[in-house]
C-alpha cells in the first residue's frame, strides 16, 4: 500500500514537472522555500474569482454611498419639518384663543 502511494506521488510530480517544462503550469513560491505549482487553468480561475469579488464589490460600495447619501438629506427634511411644526404648534399656542376658521 505504501509502495502504491508513492507510485502515485512519483507520476503527480512527473506530471508536474512535465507542465512546468512545457510551460502550462508554473512555479508560484508561497512562505518560506515551500513551492507549490499552479496550472494554468488554476490561474485563470484565480483571477476570474478576484475580478468577479471586485465587480460584485464596485457596486456595492456605490449603493452603499447612495442610500447614505439620500438618508442624510431624508433625515435633514425630517428635522426642517419638525423644527417646522414646532413653530406651528407653538404659534397656535399663543392664538389659543383664536376662532378656528381664522386658523386654517
Amino acid at each position: 500500500k505504501k509502495k502504491e502511494k508513492k507510485r502515485k506521488d512519483k507520476t503527480r510530480q512527473d506530471k508536474t514537472r512535465q507542465e512546468i517544462r512545457q510551460g502550462k503550469a508554473r512555479q508560484v513560491t508561497k512562505t518560506g522555500l515551500n513551492l507549490e505549482t499552479r496550472t494554468s487553468t488554476e490561474e485563470m480561475s484565480v483571477f476570474v474569482a478576484s475580478v468577479s469579488a471586485l465587480l460584485i464589490s464596485i457596486p456595492v460600495i456605490i449603493i452603499f454611498f447612495v442610500t447614505l447619501y439620500y438618508w442624510s438629506k431624508w433625515e435633514t427634511r425630517r428635522q426642517e419639518a419638525k423644527e417646522l411644526n414646532a413653530a406651528l404648534t407653538g404659534n397656535r399656542q399663543l392664538d389659543a384663543h383664536a376662532s378656528p376658521h381664522e386658523l386654517a
